[in-house]
């Protein structure tokens, strides 16, 4: 735990450092689950903005019953993410939208769950701004949604 109070207050005196180090150390003995929610803490800390981008967009495409973009939308959205690649088993990293015959046999549940892999593809190739901006672009009817 030292460690990462070293590393989240770097900005601070090593006495204030030691302070707060007492002071989770004697809450975390009292509260067992208090190390994780503190870890939890940090870690969004940590990442912070990028964090409230990915939620926020996460949360625009669940917006007003939102599932997916439409087919011909979404394999524009996948045309956008950088480092895509075939694998050699035929499939691709990340895996492809569900659309074409994929459409038709999968759940909306299934489709919101690949939209979210794209997104967190984008973040993990630095490229989260390009594919929200695309997102946001589009119209209503660009848009699958659950009551379809």
């Amino acid at each position: 735990m030292l460690g990462w109070a070293h590393i989240q207050l770097d900005n601070v005196t090593q006495e204030e450092r030691n302070k707060v180090f007492e002071a989770l150390l004697w809450y975390c003995e009292q509260d067992t689950l208090a190390i994780v929610m503190i870890f939890q803490y940090w870690e969004s800390l940590m990442n912070k903005e990028m964090n409230t981008d990915i939620r926020r967009l996460l949360n625009y495409c669940a917006e007003n019953g939102r599932v997916c973009p439409m087919p011909h939308k979404w394999k524009q959205l996948y045309e956008l993410l950088p480092n895509t690649k075939r694998k050699l088993n035929g499939g691709f990293d990340p895996p492809a939208p569900l659309i074409l015959s994929a459409w038709h046999h999968s759940s909306n549940f299934q489709k919101i769950m690949r939209l979210k892999e794209h997104i967190e593809w984008a973040v993990e190739q630095g490229s989260l701004e390009t594919i929200a901006q695309y997102l946001y672009s589009l119209d209503e009817e660009d848009w699958f949604y659950q009551n379809h």
